[in-house]
């Protein structure tokens, strides 16, 4: 009889965890919902991690329109726009990042996402959008599909 109730009592532990761990993401994933455009920080990323895996499982491949995002699921397909010059691309998120640097330029340990920046784009879309030679840009990005709801903007 013990065993039964603490089975039940440990479902229930589990349930509440997995309750509360939803709504601890829909505060931050709402604001990522089809159509809304945000503005934020963009920085690029390349050689370095050229023909590496991702966190999608696909080979990273620096002339490709993709990006990494620390929240946005990965699949995700944004537009990205640089209201500096009204350059706009799609791109996939297919990686996670970008994340904080050390002052030799080392990623931290543990991982954490870089404070101040809100994607990582690969080579290929941050010049295609005009922002390599700056390294970090202002950008305009709206979530058109979600491959995980499966929705898409018009």
């Amino acid at each position: 009889m013990k065993t039964r109730t603490r089975r039940a009592a440990l479902r229930l532990a589990g349930l509440g965890a997995f309750l509360v761990l939803l709504g601890a993401l829909s505060l931050v994933l709402p604001r990522f919902r089809r159509g809304g455009r945000e503005i934020g920080r963009a920085s690029w990323y390349g050689g370095r991690f050229h023909g590496r895996t991702t966190a999608s499982g696909d080979l990273f491949n620096m002339l490709d329109f993709t990006a990494a995002s620390p929240v946005l699921p990965l699949g995700t397909i944004l537009r990205v726009t640089n209201p500096a010059n009204e350059k706009s691309i799609l791109v996939l998120v297919n990686d996670r990042g970008p994340y904080a640097v050390d002052s030799r330029g080392q990623v931290r340990r543990p991982l954490r996402p870089h404070p101040r920046r809100n994607l990582d784009l690969s080579f290929g879309a941050a010049r295609e959008l005009g922002i390599v030679k700056q390294g970090v840009a202002t950008v305009y990005y709206e979530v058109l599909v979600n491959r995980s709801n499966a929705w898409i903007v018009e």
